[in-house]
């Protein structure tokens, strides 16, 4: 009888746990799905929007300005040209000083450009933060547009050369939002 009771308290224990194990697989809770990301707000939207301009006007001067160094040089060389030429072929003076008028006009454009972004972050809410880091670029470009009207190509590029600089901290500064209050 105890070799009986011996077996079935064996037989209760070794059950036990394999009883509890098939026991204890309750429900498992529903996998968690992300919680939706909230739409952008109106102040993030302008500010990705100001950062891009911001990277398109940088974009802009670059490629302007390494069109301008040939451009400079070439026209140089035409004026050099019709310098000692002046006497027999006037029209190459003439084709110098289109060419000086084209590029002015270009350095014009791109002087409104700046105005328009330095105006732009000026005016919206949500870029007026980042405004003290664009704020003078209108400036550069009047002063590179001035230098050209003199005939100083060269210190007009240069001029310009200071608002990328400028123009690329702003965009450093925009990776992180600052919180307007």
């Amino acid at each position: 009888m105890k070799r009986g009771l011996l077996v079935v308290t064996l037989g209760v224990l070794l059950a036990s746990p394999i009883a509890a194990m098939g026991q204890s697989r309750g429900r498992r809770p529903a996998p968690r799905r992300p919680a939706p990301k909230p739409a952008a707000s109106l102040v993030e939207t302008e500010r990705k929007a100001g950062a891009q301009k911001v990277s398109d006007q940088i974009k802009t001067l670059g490629q302007f300005l390494y069109l301008y160094g040939g451009v400079v040089k070439t026209v140089e060389r035409i004026e050099g040209r019709a310098e000692r030429l002046k006497t027999t072929k006037p029209v190459i003076g003439e084709v110098a000083e289109q060419n000086k008028a084209a590029i002015r006009q270009s350095l014009t454009n791109i002087r409104a450009g700046l105005e328009e972004l330095e105006a732009e972050f000026n005016s919206k809410a949500s870029l007026r933060p980042y405004y003290s880091y664009v704020v003078g670029v209108t400036a550069i470009g009047v002063q590179a547009e001035s230098a050209a009207a003199t005939g100083n190509f060269d210190q007009a590029g240069r001029t310009l050369v200071t608002a990328i600089a400028k123009l690329s901290d702003a965009l450093v500064r925009m990776r992180d939002p600052v919180v307007i209050r």
